[in-house]
């Protein structure tokens, strides 16, 4: 059930600017973040250079952390969610 939401947001992210995809036990926290999700939104909006994705920062030896994930709708976006499903 937890993959669902990711074939939701594929199926979906043609319809918005960008998706927040956020797990049901998670909460956002700027401790994690590098970057600002409103500022990424904000860029967007302007159409300034930024990422397509963005998602809870992480070290070594961890792996991606996908609990809270922000894509835009864009082929990048797109592609982002077409590669975690085929995981």
């Amino acid at each position: 059930a937890n993959w669902m939401r990711w074939f939701a947001a594929l199926r979906n992210i043609r319809f918005y600017k960008a998706l927040l995809i956020v797990d049901p036990d998670q909460f956002v926290v700027p401790e994690c973040w590098n970057m600002s999700i409103p500022a990424i939104l904000g860029a967007w909006a302007s159409g300034a250079s930024s990422p397509d994705i963005a998602t809870r920062d992480f070290g070594p030896p961890q792996t991606l952390n996908n609990g809270v994930v922000l894509v835009r709708s864009s082929s990048n976006g797109a592609f982002f969610l077409e590669q975690l499903i085929a995981k």
